[in-house]
């Protein structure tokens, strides 16, 4: 049996596809690591993973738009290690594939519109918001 269970944030917007009446989505995933070493040291590693979330078309793809870059998801599915020589420069290539079969967002989560629709707000005195220091 291959579980895993991985809470993450998405590391970029994600894309959507469609092959043979499935709706694939598509995304990256950071899993951040923090500890001491033995010196009291802060040590971090970051692992990442390329995963894909199918969907039979009538299904529904509502998620997509609570998927943007920087939230935390627990995705819970398959991994698959794969390796293979870069034919350019002759290193060893690794590479962590997640078959996702269940996604839960994690904290606060705004629809995509909603977002794009709050940044269009202006002062009144001619400044953008976000162009604000603080």
């Amino acid at each position: 049996m291959n579980k895993t269970i991985v809470l993450g944030h998405i590391g970029k917007d994600v894309e959507l596809r469609h092959h043979n009446g499935y709706s694939i989505i598509n995304f990256s995933l950071a899993q951040t690591d923090n500890w001491k070493d033995s010196n009291g040291e802060k040590k971090s590693r970051t692992t990442w993973y390329d995963c894909a979330l199918w969907r039979k078309e009538n299904q529904g793809t509502g998620i997509i738009d609570y998927l943007k870059k920087g939230q935390m998801v627990l995705i819970e599915g398959r991994v698959d290690a794969r390796s293979w020589i870069d034919e350019n420069s002759v290193t060893a290539r690794h590479a962590l594939k997640f078959e996702v079969k269940n996604i839960e967002l994690v904290g606060s989560a705004k629809p995509k519109q909603e977002e794009s629709q709050s940044n269009d707000v202006h002062t009144g005195s001619g400044h953008d918001e976000n162009d604000l220091p603080f």
